[in-house]
């Protein structure tokens, strides 16, 4: 898994979705009043 903040995702996401396709299956998106979001790449 990879747990990454939105703003962080929001300035990369090329880089991270590239990572998330080529080394993670499950991505979680850290949002502030815990409305967090589950990613995930399906094969």
């Amino acid at each position: 898994m990879l747990p990454i903040n939105y703003t962080t995702l929001r300035d990369n996401m090329k880089t991270y979705m590239d990572k998330l396709s080529d080394d993670y299956k499950t991505m979680i998106v850290i949002r502030k009043d815990n409305r967090n979001i589950v990613r995930r790449i399906l094969p």
